[in-house]
C-alpha cells in the first residue's frame, strides 16, 4: 500500500524532462525487480524470507518502476529499464544456480552471500 502511495507521488508529468538522477532511480528499481523475480524460483536460498515477502517486495518494486518511467515521452528509457530488469534477473538466476548446485562449497558460499547482500540492499530501499 505504501509502495502504491510512493508510486503515485513520484509519477512524472508526461512530457516533462526527467529530474537529475531519475535514470539511476529507474535502473535501481528495474534491477531490484529483476532480482526479486529471480528469487521467486528459489526462495529458500535466503533464510528468513518467505515467498510471500519476496512476492510483495517484487510487486512494490514493479509499482515503483512503473511510476518512475516517464511514459510514452521517453520510450528509450522504458526499453532500457526492461533490459536492466532482464539482465538483473539473468545474473541473479546464475548466482542462484551456483549457490544451489556448485560442487565447490566456497563458490556456493560466496554466491549465497552475494545473493543475500543484493536482496538486502533492495529490501532496504523499501519502507517497511
Amino acid at each position: 500500500m505504501l509502495a502504491l502511495f510512493m508510486a503515485m507521488i513520484c509519477t512524472p508529468v508526461p512530457g516533462a524532462p526527467l529530474p537529475n538522477g531519475a535514470d539511476t532511480m529507474v535502473r535501481e528499481f528495474a534491477t531490484c525487480t529483476g532480482r526479486l523475480s529471480a528469487m521467486m524460483g528459489n526462495p529458500d536460498i535466503i533464510a528468513g524470507l518467505t515467498p510471500q515477502q519476496l512476492r510483495d517486495d517484487r510487486d512494490s518494486f514493479s509499482d515503483l518502476l512503473a511510476a518512475s518511467l516517464p511514459g510514452r515521452s521517453d520510450m528509450a528509457l522504458s526499453r532500457q529499464a526492461l533490459t536492466w530488469r532482464v539482465q538483473a534477473r539473468a545474473a541473479h538466476h546464475s548466482l542462484l544456480q551456483i549457490a544451489a548446485y556448485s560442487p565447490d562449497p566456497r563458490r556456493a558460499r560466496i554466491a549465497r552471500a552475494t545473493l543475500r547482500a543484493q536482496i538486502t540492499a533492495c529490501r532496504a530501499m523499501l519502507l517497511q
